[in-house]
């Protein structure tokens, strides 16, 4: 039996308008309807339009009866790689909506992209534009468009007259035409995770996990601000090992316990080098000792 597994950026693509069961079935007359897409718009390039339409089809798992096929629309693996490099070179996760109207909506360059979002990040610090944006949300809600900063982006755009609609009929358009909003499956924010780990971002990386629904589910709440702890890196994933692949898990666990035993090494190299370190340890142990005694001691004699 061979399943087809859908990914939701199949939906997303304007030129796959629908699919049916004539993909896969090799019968003539089957026709039954899997998903359909209004119609929006024809790009008069046959090329760009075969571009646009282009899937890509990987085995997701198979036993011994069934093969289930994940079908992706390969501009949204494309997509995926260049929001790691945006996200690697301001070494911060970026909002994967305004990632995917900046990327396919606007602009294909990243070196543009990285400009625009310089000159927008300026701009949301300066004059309180984002208390004005506050002031504004309801028109853009009443048209739906319930992601801040893709409005936020438009009222940029609008007031530095890169573009000539107004601001909330661009967050409007390319609200309706990219399917926002977007949110990734877990498999794959937890390859936007291990990019973060592996590049030591742990602030933004527990940013991240903050901002996502999905993951704070999944996470227990006892972390520190500043850093995100190896331990409950690895609690994050053996909780999610079913919905994640093997060799994703494997490496994911070969990283918790590389970090763990890089940090044991330094913190012993430390106390070795640092005698003043290992003094204060010592008078800590010490005290947590005597701190131990004298509560038994006051248990013993309340007890008598």
């Amino acid at each position: 039996v061979c399943i087809l597994h859908f990914h939701p950026s199949m939906r997303r693509s304007p030129t796959i308008f629908s699919c049916d069961v004539s993909w896969i079935s090799p019968r003539e007359h089957e026709r039954e309807i899997l998903f359909a897409r209004s119609y929006i718009h024809y790009i008069n390039d046959d090329q760009k339009n075969n571009e646009i339409a282009a899937w890509n089809a990987k085995i997701e798992s198979e036993d011994e009866h069934t093969q289930t096929i994940l079908l992706t629309w390969a501009r949204y693996d494309e997509y995926i790689q260049q929001t790691l490099q945006i996200s690697a070179m301001w070494k911060n996760p970026i909002d994967l909506n305004l990632a995917f109207v900046l990327l396919f909506e606007i602009y294909t360059d990243i070196d543009t992209v990285n400009i625009l979002l310089g000159g927008f990040h300026i701009w949301k610090k300066k004059r309180n534009n984002e208390q004005r944006y506050n002031e504004k949300k309801k028109q853009f809600m009443a048209h739906r468009c319930c992601n801040h900063n893709i409005n936020l982006f438009s009222i940029f755009l609008f007031e530095n007259k890169i573009i000539k609609a107004t601001a909330v009929e661009f967050a409007t358009i390319h609200t309706i035409n990219s399917g926002l909003p977007i949110k990734l499956l877990l498999k794959e924010l937890y390859t936007v995770l291990f990019f973060l780990y592996c590049s030591k971002n742990f602030m933004h990386l527990e940013k991240y996990i903050d901002s996502n629904g999905v993951l704070k589910n999944k996470l227990k709440k006892n972390y520190k601000s500043s850093k995100l702890s190896s331990r409950l890196f690895a609690i994050l994933l053996l909780q999610t090992k079913k919905k994640m692949d093997a060799v994703t898990l494997k490496l994911g666990i070969w990283l918790h316990f590389t970090k763990i035993f890089v940090l044991s090494q330094s913190n012993t190299l430390d106390r070795q080098t640092n005698p003043k370190k290992m003094a204060r340890e010592r008078c800590k142990k010490n005290n947590s000792k005597l701190v131990s005694k004298s509560s038994r001691k006051s248990r013993t004699d309340q007890q008598f």
